[in-house]
């Protein structure tokens, strides 16, 4: 065989057992809800791949449980070709004799009878044809195929393709909609390198080892080819954990993390971001932006702020530890420490990204001299009650600050601008205990600054989300917040867009 064949192959395994690591490592994840994960299923032969199977009563999907989820790996080492609806039906498209969707429909048949309500997941890094209709109707959020692809008539173009499809099967109208159902297309997946970039820092977050980046050897890629050939492809916590151990893949800390609840909010789409598989729960409210950019900016007021106030607003977050994973504007990260502040009662830290994906959990050390604000007040109308923060941390913000108060009158009593004396970059704050040090001398300068004043603090950032959502956690003592967005698309001109304003009734 040429080696370029036997490469593909082995990439493709590869894949396989990468995507089997970041199932399993689910099984650590209380949330989650996984009671065991099997690879290479022989009752799900089609969709056999990986196959996870929930605790009672499953996992929640548009209104009911899924007791089990199914995952068809189709791993490509180049981008020559795409998937589309008249693909799904050709036995030629996987050198097969069946189709890919027949392959699906006869592992439907296989499990109807011994599953309560399952998914069938065809997973690939290709990506669906962009010029096939049916791309545009398939719900990005679950990759479920949509409402109009069963309702339309049969002559409109979702509906002749739903025909094709049931014609090509075989089977009447009732069953077929019972089995494309729980049809999910994960296309466009992660590449293998974002993938394993993504899978490491699962395993971090579940407490265990993270290979070394300059090592051509990973243990997990071993372990699971040690699997294949000694036969053992059915995994519970238990199993899994006693092989961790027993091959040294456990972190120290890892008995701590077993409880910890991951949630996230979500307002814009990051390359290779799945929030839905690193948190057991999450509020998206990327609907109403384009990119980073608010379609309208009432919708911060009507449909932002309260959608995300409603997630917040949940009593399992007085209980246990919860690490929030926050994929969003910093104004959001902000106004998430405001609603869990100090005094909730929440136990919630932040997941920061960056080398090292982390939750941001404070030890309650004593905070180091070092990490203290360069400060810089500049006094402009001292008829004004108001004043501006401007924190410059990843990159320096104060003349877009200036220009924006300038060009939009903005009358501001003082404009007090902060960078941290570890100078400014993506790495400049060193950890929970930092940003924690500078959030409260941040919340000090406001207080100052404001004296006994009832005017507005207007808050600029360029800053980790982490900080910020540990400034908004002092809420009682910050008054009156106008926060702000840079429009980094140009829609407006580069300059800072508002938000909203805190507290909501002003």
């Amino acid at each position: 065989m040429a080696i370029n064949q036997v490469s593909a192959r082995i990439e493709g395994d590869v894949y396989q057992g990468m995507y089997f690591w970041y199932q399993a490592s689910s099984l650590f994840i209380e949330n989650k809800k996984a009671d065991y994960v099997i690879f290479e299923h022989d009752a799900a032969s089609g969709v056999d791949d990986i196959c996870v199977y929930y605790n009672p009563p499953g996992v929640l999907d548009a209104g009911r449980y899924s007791s089990a989820d199914f995952y068809q790996v189709k791993y490509h080492v180049d981008n020559r070709d795409s998937y589309d609806s008249d693909n799904l039906i050709k036995p030629s498209f996987i050198k097969a004799k069946s189709s890919l969707l027949q392959h699906f429909y006869s592992a439907y048949l296989k499990l109807k009878d011994t599953c309560q309500w399952f998914r069938l997941y065809l997973i690939s890094n290709w990506r669906w044809n962009s010029d096939d209709v049916l791309v545009k109707s398939i719900r990005e959020c679950d990759y479920s195929l949509p409402p109009e692809f069963f309702s339309n008539s049969s002559r409109s173009v979702l509906g002749s393709i739903r025909e094709k499809w049931r014609e090509h099967l075989g089977i009447n109208e009732s069953i077929f909609k019972d089995f494309a159902e729980r049809l999910r297309f994960g296309f466009n997946y992660f590449g293998r390198g974002h993938f394993q970039e993504t899978l490491y820092d699962r395993l971090g977050c579940v407490g265990l080892m993270i290979p070394q980046a300059d090592s051509r050897i990973c243990p997990y890629n071993s372990l699971y080819q040690r699997f294949i050939m000694d036969r053992i492809n059915k995994f519970t916590r238990t199993d899994l954990l006693k092989i961790c151990k027993e091959e040294g893949l456990l972190l120290e800390d890892m008995p701590l993390r077993n409880y910890v609840s991951v949630i996230g909010i979500r307002s814009f789409m990051r390359f290779a971001e799945r929030i839905e598989d690193e948190t057991s729960r999450f509020v998206c409210v990327a609907e109403n932006f384009n990119g980073r950019y608010i379609r309208d900016l009432s919708l911060w007021r009507t449909k932002v702020v309260p959608d995300v106030c409603r997630f917040l607003n949940n009593s399992e977050l007085r209980r246990g530890e919860n690490h929030l994973l926050l994929d969003c504007h910093s104004s959001l990260a902000f106004l998430a420490g405001y609603e869990l502040d100090q005094k909730s009662g929440a136990n919630v830290y932040p997941i920061q990204k960056g080398i090292k994906t982390v939750a941001w959990k404070p030890s309650g050390d004593r905070f180091l001299d070092g990490w203290k604000w360069k400060k810089e007040v500049i006094q402009l109308n001292s008829e004004s009650s108001d004043i501006a923060l401007a924190i410059s941390v990843t990159h320096d913000i104060f003349d877009d600050v200036e220009n924006y108060l300038t060009s939009h009158k903005v009358q501001v009593r003082s404009i007090v601008k902060l960078r941290p004396e570890s100078n400014l970059g993506a790495s400049s704050i060193t950890g929970a205990n930092h940003a924690v040090c500078l959030a409260e001398l941040a919340m000090q300068e406001i207080v100052n600054n404001k004296s006994k004043l009832h005017g507005l603090t207007h808050i600029f950032a360029a800053a980790p989300n982490g900080l910020i959502f540990f400034l908004g956690r002092y809420r009682f003592a910050l008054g009156i917040i106008q926060l702000y967005e840079f429009d980094f698309e140009g829609e407006q001109g580069r300059t800072y867009v508002p938000s909203f304003r805190l507290p909501f009734s002003h």
